[in-house]
Parts: C-alpha cells; sequence; structure tokens
C-alpha cells in the first residue's frame, strides 16, 4: 500500500518474472488505483491507456517521499526473492509497516 485515503488508494502489484538476459531484473510491477465502492470493496478505477494519448498530452503519477519509500522498502525483498527463483512466478502487494 503506497497511499491510501478513506475512499481511494494506490497500490503496487510485484510480480517475479524470468529475465535469463538480465537476472537481477526479476520484478515487474502495476500500480492499481483504488476507490473505496459500496459495502467498503476496494475496486479498480477505470483507466485509459497511455496508448491513446495524444501529441501534447500526458500522464503523471506522483508518489509522495513516505510512498516512494514503501515501495523501495517493498521491492528489494522481491528482487532477493526472485534472483535464481527461474521462472517460478509470485505476485503479492507491497505493504508498508
Amino acid at each position: 500500500m503506497l497511499r491510501e485515503g478513506e475512499h481511494v488508494r494506490l497500490v503496487f502489484l510485484p510480480t517475479l518474472v524470468d529475465s535469463p538476459a538480465n537476472p537481477k531484473a526479476s520484478v515487474d510491477g502495476q500500480f492499481l488505483y483504488e476507490r473505496k465502492g459500496r459495502g467498503g470493496r476496494w475496486r479498480p478505477v477505470v483507466t485509459i491507456s497511455l496508448a491513446t494519448l495524444k501529441e501534447g498530452e500526458s500522464f503523471k503519477l506522483t508518489i509522495c517521499a513516505a510512498g516512494l519509500r514503501i515501495l523501495v522498502e517493498g521491492l528489494v525483498p522481491q528482487y532477493h526473492a526472485g534472483w535464481g527463483r527461474g521462472s517460478d512466478c509470485q505476485q503479492a502487494a507491497v505493504q508498508g509497516g
């Protein structure tokens, strides 16, 4: 969890990947922006494809210093777990303490 408010949150979901060309590049990931719906369930916010951006348009995702620290501290163990694991993949949410 990188950022959480009462109604919205930003989560990073890492995935361990097999990268023979660069074994230390073993983590892919997705940023997921969610809004709390009825019944208190978190649901992904409707997204747009960045491929649809036109000339002069942009997309900006800002992560505050505390969120970035949570991301980095959560990714380090994922990278260490991925080194030498081959094609064994797993998904887990990065959670801060």
